[in-house]
């Protein structure tokens, strides 16, 4: 069904990020996609926007106080590489530069779960099956 699911609100209360595979900004293609909510402008972001595939929704974690960084998992071919649907990894999502960063960078078929992000927004901590040192 249509909807979105797993919100999360930043501490300062001025964003939410959450999963969709609902058109919020005009686009949609029925995958689920990572979003933000900007309480300040009333706008909607889209994060991410991969094929319409199966096994290949972006799962939103966490968001950090000031609502500037939200680490997610998903097995799109973000940063080209993680060999997409395969493999789930996480990332951090800037919005102040919309840079993605990987956190994650596994060789195969992983499950990484549970992440969540530090107030300021520069630690990940995270659930996965494999060791990952």
């Amino acid at each position: 069904f249509t909807g979105s699911f797993s919100p999360v609100i930043s501490t300062n209360g001025n964003r939410i990020a959450i999963n969709s595979n609902a058109s919020l900004v005009g686009m949609s293609d029925g995958n689920r996609e990572l979003f933000y909510f900007d309480l300040i402008t009333n706008m909607f972001t889209q994060v991410t926007n991969g094929p319409n595939v199966p096994g290949s929704n972006c799962e939103v974690h966490d968001i950090n106080a000031d609502g500037t960084r939200i680490s997610f998992a998903c097995p799109q071919d973000i940063h080209g590489g993680n060999g997409a649907p395969a493999r789930t990894e996480i990332f951090l999502f800037d919005t102040v530069t919309m840079m993605f960063t990987p956190i994650t960078d596994t060789t195969f078929p992983v499950l990484t779960l549970g992440n969540s992000i530090i107030a300021d927004g520069t630690l990940v901590a995270f659930d996965s099956t494999v060791s990952l040192t």
